[in-house]
């Protein structure tokens, strides 16, 4: 099982996007929040979604076009 959090120093936040839902009762969103600061990463906490629905939600044509921007800046 790989932890990120092991590699803060090693990871470059700018290429990162992490969408999490508050109701994720695997990961909390605090951790989350945390790790995503501690690396500068882009993040969207959605107050819905779970564990593994928040990743159905780049679909959504909202969040696709964040998504896509965000990409194409990288």
């Amino acid at each position: 099982f790989y932890n990120p959090v092991a590699h803060i120093k090693e990871i470059d936040g700018e290429k990162l996007f992490i969408i999490h839902a508050k109701d994720d009762k695997i990961v909390q969103s605090k951790s989350v929040v945390t790790f995503a600061k501690n690396v500068g990463a882009k993040l969207v906490i959605l107050p819905r979604g779970g564990h593994l629905s928040a990743s159905r939600t780049i679909m959504n044509p909202r969040w696709f076009k964040v998504f896509k921007k965000f990409i194409a800046s990288a």
